[in-house]
């Protein structure tokens, strides 16, 4: 049985009490499981809510309107996912949630379908995300998910259902038409989001009719000013990819710049190859396609070069063509050191309040990172702020194709010029470790002294 489990909350914490507000005299949860119920290919719309007293209104809500409701754990929403697909015999799982009151059948009938064709364990269109956030759909088996279930150990997992089934099973990127893309906002997660949603449901409701969403897209493409209404509310993602910038260099055939690779000469410290964590950060960012990316690192060595650009700049772009959205990248582009990428990721780590950040450099680079983390006060409480994970690029490249890149990796790490970097990295870390790091003066905005060079 094919069912769509819609979860839903009360306790929202930007705008609490969504689900249940109105939209043309009819609540936002009304909205969603209407349009869920001309899914042509599902056999069943649940509501999966918590047993917690905040969502009794969303219970008798569904009550008086004989929709099926299930209540679970508030917080380990993937246990309230397995254990309603299990009490209703639910073996194809459409996940949809409360917030999108333009989630769209035709979408969420593609997805099953694709499912349903390519045997995959997950299929979901957040793998290719060119749509507006809203049109959300997610599409797996019960057994991945009873898997899921029974080895997901952090709290991440649990509270957003599906990274580990990404993470360990077949997945499956279902591409949107071309009349559902756009940069836009089509979720509810704020008041400006309900003030468009608002004009929107005003302007195109027509009972018993639903809206069309690729005509709203249309619309706002036509109509830019009304689109911006909510073009100013900050996607609200707890987890984090961040790729630390360490070298450009400029391509003599094209003249451009470009992330350091291998063949490049490095700096006085040694060879850097920053294009081993572009391509590892591409891979992780297709693998958890909810992750924001924060691309770290101004212009460092370069700044006395008036023309050129950004680590930070150059790593985004390579990014987007790695085929990464442009809006999940947020761009650091201050710190010129090791030390001030840190303080800035630290920064926006609170300031966005993530849970999750995997830290993507070199291995050589790694354990200088977290010399510093460790034993720099105003950064030792980062891993309190959020998990912290320190990946190496090499690993992830290995994962991907070791084939290709061992030998690339094992020629890099023989040369001597590498083992002149590891050599100065692993002189840092004692240094650090004894207190006889070399510092520079920190730049005024962090409100410090001292830096590392």
């Amino acid at each position: 049985m094919t069912g769509i489990i819609i979860q839903a909350r009360m306790s929202s914490t930007r705008l609490p009490g969504k689900v249940l507000k109105k939209l043309a005299r009819r609540t936002v949860l009304w909205h969603v499981v209407e349009r869920c119920t001309h899914s042509k290919e599902a056999d069943k719309i649940i509501i999966a809510t918590s047993t917690d007293k905040s969502d009794d209104a969303i219970s008798n809500f569904c009550a008086s309107r004989h929709i099926p409701v299930f209540r679970g754990s508030l917080h380990n929403v993937l246990k309230r996912y397995y254990t309603c697909a299990k009490k209703f015999g639910i073996t194809t799982i459409v996940r949809i949630t409360s917030d999108c009151p333009l989630i769209d059948p035709h979408i969420i009938d593609a997805a099953i379908r694709l499912h349903r064709k390519s045997r995959a364990d997950y299929v979901g269109n957040n793998l290719h995300r060119i749509f507006p956030r809203g049109l959300d759909v997610e599409v797996f088996s019960s057994n991945i998910l009873t898997q899921a279930m029974r080895s997901a150990r952090d709290n991440y997992a649990k509270e957003h259902v599906t990274p580990y089934i990404i993470q360990h099973g077949k997945t499956r990127a279902y591409t949107v038409p071309p009349a559902y893309r756009g940069n836009f906002r089509l979720t509810l997660d704020e008041p400006n989001d309900y003030t468009l949603l608002k004009f929107i449901y005003n302007k195109f409701y027509k009972s018993p009719r639903i809206i069309d969403a690729a005509q709203v897209i249309g619309y706002l493409k036509k109509h830019p000013k009304i689109a911006k209404m909510n073009s100013a509310v900050a996607q609200k993602n707890t987890a984090a990819i961040a790729v630390l910038g360490g070298a450009l260099a400029k391509d003599k055939q094209t003249g451009t710049w470009r992330t350091s690779t291998l063949q490049d000469k490095g700096d006085k410290f040694g060879v850097q190859n920053d294009r081993l964590r572009v391509i590892a950060a591409s891979y992780l960012a297709k693998k958890y396609p909810n992750d924001v990316i924060i691309v770290s690192g101004g212009k460092g060595q370069l700044k006395n070069v008036p023309q050129a650009p950004t680590l930070a700049h150059v790593i985004k772009h390579e990014l987007m063509r790695q085929g990464i959205a442009e809006g999940r990248i947020i761009e650091e582009d201050k710190s010129g050191t090791t030390y001030e990428q840190l303080l800035e990721l630290k920064n926006i780590m609170t300031k966005l309040e993530l849970k999750k950040v995997k830290i993507v450099s070199n291995q050589w680079h790694l354990p200088r990172i977290r010399a510093i983390i460790i034993h720099r006060s105003e950064l030792n409480k980062m891993s309190k702020i959020s998990h912290l994970a320190l990946i190496p690029a090499e690993k992830i490249l290995l994962q991907i194709n070791r084939k290709k890149w061992q030998p690339i990796i094992k020629e890099a790490h023989s040369s001597a010029r590498m083992k002149t970097r590891i050599r100065l990295e692993q002189k840092g870390i004692r240094d650090i470790k004894a207190g006889s790091y070399k510092f520079t003066p920190l730049p005024e905005r962090y409100g410090r002294k001292t830096v590392d060079e």
